[in-house]
């Protein structure tokens, strides 16, 4: 993968569309809301593979995250706790 980095954030051409990462929610999408994305991801593809091998019937898996606003704040600063 390339990336192209600017004042705005840094940029990526993926297979569907562009993927524009940014501090800025104007400018795309924040680093946190992609790590999220990607631990959902993740997990409910593994959900899913586990209930088809328990021959567990689902018709639609939904799930929801919630970060609290202070964790966000010190992911952005780089000030852990």
């Amino acid at each position: 993968m390339k990336f192209t980095i600017d004042d705005h954030g840094v940029h990526t051409m993926l297979p569907h569309n562009t993927l524009h990462i940014s501090k800025q929610e104007q400018h795309g999408y924040r680093p946190y809301q992609l790590l999220i994305a990607s631990i959902v991801g993740c997990s409910g593809n593994l959900l899913r593979q586990i209930l088809n091998k328990k021959r567990i019937d689902y018709h639609t898996l939904q799930v929801s995250m919630k970060l609290k606003e202070i964790l966000i704040k010190q992911i952005e600063s780089k000030k852990y706790i």
